[in-house]
């Protein structure tokens, strides 16, 4: 790429910037979300937040929930039992299938972890004008807009965040305008 030729308004830097701007916030995201043991690590939490949001879970919806092999959220699982973070209970039918849910120390790290997040976006935010902020909510709503309606894939990015699900929420308002249905029953 020829700096010459790369201007602010060019699609190269707009690529650039959107990466930088992806990278920066699931980095720093992920560095809140550590609790006080460091052995907890991003995928861990992830795995956790996964269960907190969507309840006791076979490891398979867990795999397909993280976007991720089924021996890779075994391992994941495995890890948390081990810490004390969930339990797996069996299938009395077939101990292939079992079921993962938090335990209370569980619950408290993803807690932890969802106000170490928000605590930090807020910080941030509150750095911004208030017109600015709205601004870039509105600006990013448009942006997400634009690439589901052309890509279709509003399934696909939608977070199954349960009981977080709001009717504002911008996949669920692209979900409603291209089939007609929310991604979620309100």
């Amino acid at each position: 790429m020829n700096e010459t030729t790369l201007s602010r308004e060019s699609i190269e830097y707009l690529e650039i910037l959107s990466s930088v701007f992806a990278e920066i916030v699931r980095k720093e995201a992920a560095s809140c979300e550590s609790n006080s043991d460091s052995s907890i690590t991003p995928s861990l939490v992830q795995c956790l937040q996964y269960i907190y949001l969507h309840g006791p879970s076979p490891v398979r919806k867990i795999a397909t929930g993280l976007a991720i092999t089924v021996p890779a959220a075994s391992q994941l699982v495995e890890r948390l039992v081990r810490k004390g973070l969930v339990n797996r209970e069996h299938n009395k039918q077939d101990r292939r299938f079992a079921s993962v849910s938090l335990t209370e120390e569980g619950i408290a790290v993803v807690q932890h972890a969802r106000s170490a997040r928000t605590a930090w976006l807020r910080e941030v935010l509150n750095k911004m004008p208030e017109d600015k902020r709205r601004e870039l909510v509105d600006t990013l709503e448009e942006f997400i807009k634009l690439i589901l309606e052309s890509s279709g894939n509003v399934d696909e990015a939608c977070m199954r965040c349960g009981i977080d699900h709001l009717a504002f929420c911008i996949v669920n308002k692209v979900s409603v305008e291209t089939t007609g249905k929310p991604m979620i029953e309100f």
